[in-house]
């Protein structure tokens, strides 16, 4: 059994926005919801390559599903976190599951 991520590891808080459409001008809109107990690292040195393309992750997040606030968020590429004033895309989900059930979120982001 993979234990939760110890709450004295998230110790951040961050904005999620979550797509939900798009305007008159064919720009994304947004629903936001603030997220705590979750874990940033800003410039990590990950690479993700897709298609013989390589994508610079600036940041990565971490969101647990039994200690972060709220519960039962789920991620989707091209959402966009707000940490520290800025605003990061999200790239990749990483979810690794234990027994069918999602452990917790790991996103790389630009």
């Amino acid at each position: 059994m993979i234990r939760p991520i110890p709450i004295r590891d998230l110790q951040d808080s961050w904005t999620l926005k979550k797509v939900t459409g798009t305007d008159a001008f064919g720009k994304p809109t947004y629903s936001s919801t603030s997220l705590t107990r979750v874990r940033a690292r800003e410039k990590t040195d990950l690479n993700r390559s897709s298609f013989n393309d390589n994508i610079m992750l600036n940041a990565k997040f971490m969101y647990d599903v039994r200690n972060s606030r709220p519960l039962g968020v789920t991620f989707d590429v091209d959402d966009v976190i707000v940490f520290s004033g800025k605003d990061y895309v999200i790239k990749h989900v990483n979810a690794p599951k234990e027994h069918d059930r999602v452990h917790h979120y790991t996103l790389g982001c630009v």
